[in-house]
């Protein structure tokens, strides 16, 4: 399912979908890190690291996180290398600062 800071404000999988998938035991596949890169459009690419360090704090089983690039693999690897949960106050930080472009960000729901 969908997993990025825009999910919560707009027809929201986090609020139905993912309780539920958890209560059963179910793994998740967290997928749009990074809104297909729109994220990285809207954010900069310095955006990668919060959006993937968000997705990676909630409950899921694994993220599928796209690239193009060997730059952008690159990227990805060192994130999860150095992977530490974001506390619930920067991922609020996170979410402010997404919520003006939560419909953009979730093209997939439009």
């Amino acid at each position: 399912m969908p997993v990025n800071p825009a999910e919560p404000f707009y027809w929201s999988f986090f609020e139905d979908a993912l309780p539920k998938a958890s209560k059963k035991g179910l793994g998740i596949l967290g997928m749009k890190t990074l809104s297909r890169g729109v994220a990285t459009k809207i954010f900069s690419m310095e955006s990668v690291d919060d959006f993937l360090r968000y997705a990676l704090s909630q409950p899921i089983s694994t993220a599928v996180v796209g690239c193009d690039t060997l730059e952008q693999l690159e990227t990805n690897v060192r994130i999860a290398r150095s992977f530490e949960p974001m506390d619930l106050k920067d991922q609020r930080v996170l979410l402010n600062k997404v919520k003006p472009y939560a419909r953009e960000l979730m093209y997939y729901k439009l």
